[in-house]
């Protein structure tokens, strides 16, 4: 599989079937512009694909119209098309072409400023993958983000000023030391204004269930960064987990000195 760029669009090509050079043909007809000549090429190299039998070659020529669709400033119709797209992808199980997708969607969704559903579609731009190493747990995710910041009065030289999107990386990492001990990592990182975070805990489990611990925090963004440091509780039970933290933040890698804000934060997460 290889990804191909064609003007602001990255395309995707595939060798995936017999009549794969149909879905290289409306590739070419996509960098050639996006003109009602272009897109009546790609209609019809997929219902050729169809045609003769490949399902995926025909399925690869709709990927290429979404790019070609939104690039013809065809917004409604690339969403359309992208939406039958996505749910293709998800009920083969491609989720690295449905992500694909899901990204154009966002973007376009954003293109047209329906802010509210591409919010909406950001609820299912993460796919992730998930290792055990002895008694290591590491899980690594990828996707989309957007953050918005609502400043007043409006300043157009704040650097986290507006509507900002772009990709997103997450891992988390779980340590079983022993029966009781236990230590975290979580780390993660946008695009969108920069932002990212990372969450160290060990905990000691005083019941089955019930962990007590330390935790330290740090979160940022292209305008400005805090840590804090502090105490948790945390109950978990095979659907999920409840914890609540507190203690001091502050600037401290500028004055150690400034950790004197207290904070308070109660989680609830929930496993499907």
């Amino acid at each position: 599989m290889c990804a191909r760029s064609a003007g602001a669009e990255l395309v995707r090509v595939a060798d995936v079937g017999p009549a794969n050079w149909l879905a290289l043909d409306s590739f070419n007809a996509f960098a050639e512009g996006a003109s009602e000549t272009s897109l009546l090429r790609i209609a019809g190299n997929e219902a050729l694909a169809r045609a003769l039998g490949d399902e995926a070659s025909g399925w690869r020529c709709r990927d290429v119209m979404v790019s070609a669709l939104a690039s013809a400033g065809r917004l409604p119709e690339a969403l359309g098309v992208a939406e039958d797209l996505m749910r293709h992808y998800k009920d083969t199980g491609q989720s690295a072409s449905r992500l694909q997708i899901l990204g154009q969607t966002i973007t376009a969704r954003f293109a047209r400023g329906d802010f509210t559903a591409a919010l909406d579609d950001l609820t299912d731009a993460l796919v992730g993958y998930l290792k055990r190493f002895g008694p290591l747990t590491a899980k690594a995710f990828v996707g989309v983000s957007a953050i918005e910041h609502d400043i007043s009065p409006f300043d157009p030289q704040n650097p986290v000023e507006g509507l900002d999107y772009g990709p997103k990386v997450v891992a988390e990492f779980w340590l079983n030391m022993g029966p009781s001990y236990w230590s975290s990592l979580d780390l993660n990182w946008t695009s969108a204004h920069d932002t990212y975070s990372g969450r160290v805990r060990t905990g000691y489990r005083v019941l089955e269930h019930v962990s007590l611990g330390a935790e330290a925090r740090i979160d940022g963004n292209a305008l400005d960064q805090d840590t804090r440091g502090g105490l948790f509780a945390r109950y978990d039970w095979a659907g999920g987990e409840v914890s609540l933290a507190g203690g001091v933040s502050g600037r401290m890698l500028e004055n150690a000195s400034d950790m004197t804000d207290p904070y308070a934060t109660l989680t609830w997460l929930t496993q499907y």
